[in-house]
């Protein structure tokens, strides 16, 4: 598995509802995408959560990379950069992707970056990672997270879909809130890791 993230910083004064109708009348088509995980659609606004910023950074999970590559040379990539511009993408090898309680609104996301310091343990990493993991899940009102490194950077990425955000995770340093305008989750429906 493959997780994914593009941003697009957008100006202070954009009606952040432009984003919201145009999630809302173009989000659908990714709820049946091939080799779709998911796809929560997000976004930051200035002086809310913690956010500096209005931003749109939808975060993909793919179960195979030729969904991304589908994705890439197809309209749907096309008509974004048609609207927002050329976008720089991250992506992270998934080391865990786990669904919590399926019943639970996912209205708001958490996406923490972590930096792996040079010479650590990665087995070591994995397992506290899992076992975080699954702490993490059981918590009531957790939807699904997910855990994935990057090695050229080495920094960790831990993304959790939730229905709340509490004070510990906008307290968190390094840590990005999202409001999800929609969730599409094609694979969603069993269990995966």
């Amino acid at each position: 598995m493959l997780a994914m993230q593009y941003s697009f910083t957008l100006p202070t004064d954009y009606d952040m509802d432009i984003i919201r109708e145009r999630v809302a009348t173009r989000g659908a088509v990714f709820d049946t995408l091939p080799h779709l995980g998911f796809k929560a659609f997000l976004i930051s606004e200035k002086g809310k959560y913690g956010s500096r910023e209005n931003s749109y950074e939808p975060f993909y999970v793919w179960q195979e990379h030729q969904g991304m590559h589908d994705f890439f040379c197809g309209e749907k990539f096309q008509g974004l950069v048609q609207s927002f511009g050329w976008p720089a993408v991250r992506t992270w090898s998934v080391l865990d992707a786990a669904i919590g309680k399926r019943e639970v609104q996912s209205a708001w996301a958490a996406r923490g970056l972590v930096r792996i310091e040079p010479y650590t343990d990665l087995q070591e990493l994995r397992i506290r990672e899992f076992a975080l993991q699954q702490e993490t899940i059981q918590a009531p009102h957790v939807h699904s997270r997910v855990v994935a490194f990057d090695p050229y950077t080495w920094m960790l990425v831990r993304f959790t879909l939730q229905e709340k955000l509490d004070d510990s995770v906008l307290q968190s340093r390094g840590t990005q809130c999202y409001e999800v305008l929609h969730l599409s989750a094609p694979m969603l429906t069993r269990d995966v890791h």
